[in-house]
């Protein structure tokens, strides 16, 4: 095996995937709040509070091009550590099983809520809904699968080393950045946020994905050069929402989304590795919970959408109570409903109960 496949477990990478999870809580409560969140399947609040959803914007830009980078990096390390037949099976226990679980079990709970909210006649519905990220993920894994372990047995690392300058290392920002434009261009996506069951979500993700675990091949050089730029990039991913809150999105051009986009996601993988690439015991227990939340957090959210939007309260606080509740249910769920059980563990691709 090449010297550079040899690498040290990534603590920022776990960080920003259970922040990630964090967001989505957050993001999917404010949907709650708006005139459109019905149309989505949502349990909606009559009292819109449409201001919350300003933040929201600057989040969905990111957020889940973010992810699947951090999937695209966490390959190259699984992969530097496995063979490709450990792999498989590692990831169909993360992957699919989870996956299945959320399609044919925790979907068509949330699904029953919603009829019963509404009124809707009673309707089993197995689908992947929000869990479509798991299966995009599993396809790009088996599409690019015998890429990635091509370019480890090769051992093409050393090659690109070899080229691994600061020019050549920004220079490859600058292709992903045209990358992504070009894309933007060709599928052309009437709203640049709509990533499920689309084929800009599908192809973003895919080019997202593939970046990550080309950022993971570089190494270290790159990581230290975005944790010492961070700021200025950061700076000018706010220029480019300040920009875009203020027109019209349909007024932004490709280049200003591919911008801000990995804007944003440059300088968050920047200040994690500056800060938060070290373990804890907090970080130990949110792994682990962070798939498993995933998949029941909508769930949760329509209980506690059930039991806080018929109060006669503000709109503000109905929403701070939907997130409380939707975080404290979806742990607790996890703490004393999946964590502590062999058979649930393996349903939701949680590793051991320690």
């Amino acid at each position: 095996m090449a010297k550079q496949l040899v690498v040290e477990r990534r603590y920022d990478l776990d960080w920003l995937r259970v922040c990630s999870i964090g967001l989505l809580l957050v993001y999917h409560a404010a949907i709650a709040f708006q005139p459109w969140g019905r149309f989505l399947g949502f349990i909606t609040s009559n009292q819109s509070w449409e201001a919350v959803w300003v933040p929201m914007t600057m989040l969905n830009i990111w957020r889940i091009p973010l992810l699947f980078f951090v999937a695209g990096m966490a390959v190259y390390y699984a992969i530097c550590r496995r063979s490709w037949k450990a792999f498989l099976a590692e990831r169909c226990r993360r992957i699919v099983l989870p996956y299945c679980t959320g399609i044919f079990l925790v979907v068509p709970l949330q699904c029953f809520l919603v009829q019963r909210y509404y009124g809707i006649a009673l309707e089993y519905q197995a689908q992947p809904a929000h869990c479509w990220f798991l299966g995009n993920l599993l396809v790009y894994m088996l599409l690019l699968l015998p890429i990635f372990y091509g370019i480890k047995k090769k051992a093409i690392a050393d090659r690109i080393q070899a080229l691994n300058t600061r020019f050549n290392r920004w220079l490859f920002i600058l292709a992903m950045l045209i990358v992504v434009w070009i894309e933007i261009e060709w599928i052309n996506p009437p709203i640049f946020e709509l990533y499920a069951f689309t084929m800009h979500g599908f192809f973003l993700g895919f080019l997202a994905f593939v970046f990550g675990y080309i950022m993971g091949l570089i190494g270290i050089p790159l990581w230290q050069d975005l944790s010492k730029a961070w700021w200025l990039i950061l700076l000018l991913a706010f220029c480019l929402y300040s920009n875009r809150v203020q027109h019209f999105p349909g007024k932004i051009g490709p280049l200003f989304w591919a911008l801000e986009s990995f804007s944003w996601i440059l300088a968050l993988l920047g200040v994690g590795y500056r800060y938060l690439n070290r373990p804890g015991k907090h970080l130990a227990y949110l792994g682990k919970a962070a798939l498993p939340v995933y998949i029941i957090h909508l769930f949760m959210q329509f209980l506690a959408s059930i039991l806080v939007l018929s109060l006669p309260l503000a709109s503000w606080l109905q929403y701070l109570l939907v997130v409380v509740l939707t975080a404290s249910f979806s742990l607790g769920c996890y703490e004393y409903l999946i964590r502590r059980f062999a058979f649930t563990r393996l349903l939701f691709g949680v590793n051991s109960k320690n």
